[in-house]
């Protein structure tokens, strides 16, 4: 709970205070080379965003390095999601809401060589994910990562920000995951949960 409140707290600084002073709290990137290496693909780049850390300010790190779209659920609160458009959306950053038909854009994003932001540990719609083990627990999981992995080659690079006890933060950025591009979807979302519990 006390991890949770930090949390919101800087949520709310990364939302409402100058980029160039959240962007300060960053101390070490950790992997940018592979960062570097999906680009040179030219397929563009998928980054994998677990819901742990402060990925808010992970997503500032990530709109300075290039292009960025995010895939979001619209909060029901239309002030709220014209808050979060104000808060994230800069000339590099743009929000793309998770949506039937949404998959055009995000298609479009990866063959213009730009990198996609999806936190893939949020549930779906029913329709829209598989039931696959988290933590030993069927949970229902969300597909698109893999589906656009597959349908496009794209590299998977798992990455987040992680609070230092000082409260400074540090980027992990981790190499291609090719096994989420396994034409056996099951298998590669069994394999991206994985991931998400080793982060």
């Amino acid at each position: 709970l006390c991890s949770t409140g930090q949390n919101v707290f800087e949520t709310l600084l990364a939302w409402t205070q100058p980029r160039r002073r959240s962007l300060r709290l960053i101390r070490n990137v950790h992997g940018e080379q592979h960062l570097r290496q999906a680009k040179a693909a030219g397929k563009g780049v998928l980054l994998a965003t677990p819901h742990y850390g402060n990925w808010e300010l992970l997503l500032q790190y990530m709109g300075e390095q290039g292009p960025l779209s995010v895939v979001y659920t619209p909060p029901d609160s239309r002030a709220l999601d014209d808050f979060m458009h104000l808060a994230r959306h800069t000339g590099q950053v743009q929000m793309v809401p998770a949506e039937a038909g949404g998959m055009r854009p995000l298609l479009r994003a990866l063959q213009r060589g730009e990198t996609l932001g999806i936190t893939m540990d949020q549930q779906p719609k029913v329709g829209a994910g598989e039931f696959i083990p988290l933590y030993g627990i069927p949970a229902l999981t969300l597909s698109l990562l893999v589906k656009l992995a597959q349908r496009t080659g794209a590299p998977v690079l798992f990455s987040y920000c992680e609070r230092n006890p000082d409260g400074s933060f540090d980027v992990h950025i981790e190499a291609d995951a090719p096994e989420l591009r396994d034409p056996d979807t099951l298998a590669a979302m069994t394999v991206m949960n994985r991931r998400v519990q080793a982060v």
